[in-house]
């Protein structure tokens, strides 16, 4: 009776090694932010499952051992390039 639809989530992203370039008064390190980054991809993907949506989680395969971003990766500053896609698509 109704259309079935599929809700995806994807993953925060890994943060690059940015300075604190607006000055803010509190501005994690990138270790902090890695693990902010990696506890919201713990809860998005259980309210995720809770109700039925998919999430698509490739947080790990984006980073190396030492948590920074894999420069395979990399298009710019700012941007992934397009080497995410199959792992993306796997998931789906």
């Amino acid at each position: 009776m109704y259309v079935k639809i599929n809700v995806y989530f994807f993953n925060f992203l890994p943060q690059w090694n940015q300075k604190n370039i607006y000055n803010t008064p509190f501005y994690a390190t990138r270790e902090k932010r890695l693990k902010i980054a990696r506890l919201t991809n713990k809860y998005l993907e259980k309210y995720s499952t809770l109700n039925n949506f998919k999430f698509i989680n490739i947080f790990e395969e984006l980073i190396d051992e030492s948590g920074n971003i894999n420069s395979a990766y990399i298009h710019d500053d700012v941007h992934f390039n397009r080497k995410i896609i199959p792992s993306m698509l796997k998931q789906i």
